[in-house]
C-alpha cells in the first residue's frame, strides 16, 4: 500500500475514508427507502424538488395543483359566495 502522498494528482480517494463513503451510502438508501414508501404524486414532488432541483412553481406545474394547495380542498379564506336564495325561488 502507498502513502497517499505517493498517489498521483487526480488517483486520491473521492471520500476521506471508508467510514464516511459508508454512512453516505446508508443514508442514501435510508432516503431512497423512505421516498418509495410515499404516495406516488407525494414521492414525484420530493424527487423534482430535492434531485432536480425545481422550486415550488415549477413543481407545481408539473404535478397540478397549485403551491400551497392539497388537491380538492379549497384555499384558505371566506368561501366563495353560494347561490343567492332570493333569485333562486328558495
Amino acid at each position: 500500500m502507498a502513502p497517499l502522498d505517493d498517489v498521483p494528482h487526480g488517483r486520491e480517494p473521492r471520500a476521506p475514508d471508508a467510514e464516511a463513503l459508508a454512512l453516505e451510502n446508508l443514508a442514501t438508501a435510508a432516503v431512497t427507502e423512505a421516498v418509495l414508501a410515499l404516495p406516488p404524486l407525494q414521492a414525484e414532488v420530493i424527487l423534482l424538488r430535492m434531485l432536480a432541483g425545481l422550486d415550488n412553481e415549477a413543481v407545481a406545474r408539473i404535478v397540478g395543483p397549485e403551491p400551497g394547495r392539497r388537491p380538492g380542498r379549497r384555499p384558505p379564506g371566506p368561501a366563495p359566495p353560494g347561490p343567492d336564495p332570493v333569485s333562486s325561488g328558495k
